[in-house]
């Protein structure tokens, strides 16, 4: 893949993600961010 393909799946998941979490734009990046560096995320609400 390259920048601009992750940049829009990124840009994609983001949209999907704002359907059900509102407000927490910092979190998903953080999130996005932990994914594509093949980490592990615990979410808690």
């Amino acid at each position: 893949m390259n920048v601009d393909e992750v940049k829009a799946l990124a840009n994609a998941i983001r949209e999907e993600v704002a359907k059900a979490i509102t407000g927490q734009h910092d979190t998903v990046d953080l999130m996005l961010t932990a994914l594509f560096a093949g980490g592990h995320i615990l979410l808690e609400g």
